[in-house]
């Protein structure tokens, strides 16, 4: 059933962003950009993907906090993976492995994922069976995911916290 919490909340969302984005204080662009909104609530309601996982205001201050971790995770990998491209004699040592991903739903699966990807050095090549498969440059990369540090930073709003 989809809340009107759900609804408010992604209309919020999404007036915020095409404010921020746009940066128009016109009348007929504001007009337009308003029924841009409602025709995206008018989709997301139709097609039923307005749920608590895709609830935009669900993970704001969790969210945030691990955006800021994960920036700063993304800065110490593009850094490491420069030093081993570019090392006389080369640090790339191709690695594969699955991680366990633990008991998430499918929305905590997603980020994982992508942010496994978003991090230089790391692609996330499958998701199945609560693992993720990962390709890396090299045996550490996949060392660091297996400790399980970005797991436990992970919001996730279809699992209790």
């Amino acid at each position: 059933m989809i809340s009107p919490r759900h609804v408010a909340s992604l209309f919020v969302v999404c007036v915020a962003l095409w404010l921020l984005l746009s940066g128009q204080s016109k009348p007929l662009l504001l007009g337009l950009g308003l029924a841009s909104v409602v025709l995206t609530l008018f989709v997301a309601l139709r097609m039923e993907i307005l749920d608590h996982e895709s609830h935009p205001l669900a993970l704001s201050p969790k969210l945030v906090v691990y955006w800021i971790w994960l920036a700063g995770q993304v800065v110490l990998s593009s850094l490491a993976v420069s030093l081993a491209v570019l090392a006389p004699r080369g640090r790339v040592a191709p690695a594969t492995a699955r991680i366990a991903t633990g008991e998430r739903s499918d929305i905590g699966h997603t980020i994982f994922a992508n942010s496994i990807t978003l991090t230089p050095g790391t692609v996330s090549m499958a998701v199945e069976d609560g693992f993720i498969e990962v390709h890396s440059l090299n045996g550490e990369n996949i060392a660091s995911l297996q400790q399980g540090e970005m797991l436990r930073r992970i919001p996730d709003p279809g699992r209790p916290s």
